[in-house]
């Protein structure tokens, strides 16, 4: 069992997009979203000396080293290196599992390969060397165990000066071979725990009993690792627990941790048409891209598989030039199927939102397969759908009209300002693989329960009427901060009468990290006279009131 690991596999692409920053003396981070409230996920030894570490927030990483360079790797793109690196390492082994945890972290079954390499540290140099050529650089330990190589990765790993793991290597090696499973334990109990997959706040909790390294984890007795230390720390002992043990042949069960789950290799199935002349019609172009469809799919059902992914590339006539440019179109079903007329159907909604006035000359199809179970290819389909596939069902079609961005949904997220609470999310993530795709079904509510508060938002804060200025006072007035008497309070609407009851203020202040002016607001809820409840501010900076929006 060998264990390669491309440390901090996210910094690593970032740094492979921006040459300019992979000097040591610069401070990089990875973050979540380009926002000061977003979390940094990993940090490069420069930053992690100056203070920051993973989990932080932005600004607050910002305000502990000058001159912090951040970046964000969007799902897709990581997606898309891991694929990369896992189609690298296939020339090595045809069993490989991916950790579905750690991206970068990869198992692969390193027996059997005595006739095509001199030794297995031959063979982990050869992989260390074609990562290397990648552009990654990457770790490699052989032993006997998942567990057991994935703790001797780590302990190549060096500890900076805050315990944390840095791309590094150890006296000079960048891989182990263990020879027996008593060396593979000794091995795992030097490892740090701070290079391991524990949260933050289960090594804080450890630390203060002195517990840093997984052989001390292993001298606590098991009931008291739950008790105190919790589920997390209750896994990884007993897993520590299991290296070094045998187990007698006529066993059935495997020791735990020792199995290898390999990922089956998607092969894509590619077929692409040269057109005699530029086609500028969309119906017509339709009926050829059947006829690759018609050529895939029999070749995916003799591979007992189902069309996870349609990928079509159609090939325009280049201006200036005599040549063809491609652009791709992605097409992702509801479920995986090889219905034709379901993906025909996907294929004729982006094809009537393309602009086909410079004429297509070449057409490729490439079908991204998707294992299917034996009951799901007698069906040919996958049964009765429910209501929240056949909303799926509806999305994607949308989905293919208008592209990928125009199905979403809101999701909260941390944020001082109420507006920017919200963001629009991807309704499936570009590297999700399920079969299936389906809506989750509304939450139960009882039947005589009073309707759910709605907060609707203006698309812009709308300024309140100001209230005649009083000559007979000091000068204060509403635009001034003084929240005016009920009754003489007026909403925007006239209609709506005056204001008759108020709840607030609910004071938001902050950004102080940005250039432009700090935000400090007093935010109210509102009664008027007719029933409406409104959200409204008074901002400090504007010395002005303003409606936000309204509860329904």
């Amino acid at each position: 069992m060998a264990c390669v690991e491309v440390p901090t596999f996210a910094l690593q692409v970032l740094a492979k997009s921006r040459p300019d920053w992979r000097a040591a003396t610069e401070p990089v981070v990875v973050i979540d979203e380009d926002r000061p409230q977003g979390f940094v996920l990993e940090a490069n030894a420069a930053a992690r000396a100056g203070g920051v570490l993973p989990g932080q927030r932005y600004a607050d990483a910002l305000g502990l080293v000058r001159g912090l360079r951040a970046g964000v790797i969007p799902p897709e793109v990581l997606g898309a290196h891991l694929s990369h690196v896992l189609g690298r390492l296939r020339a090595f082994s045809p069993e490989i599992e991916p950790s579905s945890d750690e991206p970068g972290v990869f198992w692969l079954d390193a027996s059997g390969l005595g006739g095509l390499y001199e030794s297995l540290g031959r063979w982990a140099r050869d992989v260390i060397k074609a990562l290397g050529d990648e552009g990654f650089f990457a770790l490699v330990a052989i032993g006997f165990s998942r567990f057991g190589s994935y703790a001797a990765v780590k302990s190549l790993l060096v500890p900076d000066a805050r315990g944390g793991p840095v791309r590094s290597e150890r006296g000079g090696r960048w891989s182990f071979v263990l020879t027996t499973p008593e060396a593979e334990r000794a091995l795992a109990q030097e490892v740090p725990l701070g290079h391991l997959a524990l949260s933050a706040g289960a090594r804080e909790r450890l630390a203060r009993l002195g517990v840093k390294t997984l052989g001390e984890l292993m001298a606590l007795p098991e009931g008291g690792v739950m008790k105190r230390y919790g589920p997390e720390a209750l896994a990884l002992h007993r897993l520590a627990a299991s290296l070094g043990q045998t187990r007698h042949t006529h066993l059935l069960a495997p020791l735990p941790g020792s199995e290898l789950r390999p990922e089956a290799e998607v092969l894509p199935i590619l077929r692409r048409k040269i057109l005699d002349f530029l086609e500028y019609d969309a119906h017509r172009l339709l009926f050829g891209i059947k006829s690759l469809l018609d050529e895939l799919i029999p070749e995916l059902a003799q591979r007992q598989a189902l069309i996870g992914e349609l990928r079509l590339e159609l090939g325009a006539e280049a201006r200036g030039t005599e040549g063809l440019t491609f652009h791709l179109h992605r097409f992702r079903p509801a479920a995986a199927t090889l219905d034709s007329a379901l993906l025909l159907d996907l294929v004729r909604l982006r094809l009537e939102g393309i602009d086909l006035q410079r004429g297509i000359g070449e057409v490729r199809l490439e079908a991204i397969p998707t294992p299917a179970d034996p009951e799901q290819m007698r069906l040919f389909k996958l049964g009765p759908h429910q209501d929240g596939e056949a909303a799926a069902r509806a999305l994607t079609r949308v989905q293919a009209e208008l592209g990928d961005a125009a199905v979403g949904r809101m999701a909260l997220r941390d944020a001082h300002l109420p507006r920017a609470r919200q963001a629009f999310l991807p309704l499936w993530s570009s590297t999700d693989t399920r079969k299936k795709r389906s809506l989750p079904p509304p939450a139960p509510t009882r039947s005589n329960a009073p309707p759910p508060l709605i907060r609707r938002l203006l698309v812009r804060a709308e300024p309140l009427p100001p209230r005649p200025r009083d000559l007979r006072n000091d000068g204060t007035s509403p635009a001034a901060g003084r929240r005016p008497a009920l009754g003489e309070w007026q909403p925007r609407d006239p209609a709506q009468g005056p204001i008759v009851a108020v709840h607030g203020p609910f004071t938001v202040a902050g950004g102080w990290w940005l250039e432009g002016p700090e935000v400090h607001r007093d935010y109210h809820l509102v009664e008027t006279k007719r029933g409406d409840i409104l959200w409204i501010f008074h901002d400090r900076r504007r010395r002005r009131w303003l409606e936000e929006g309204r509860v329904e």
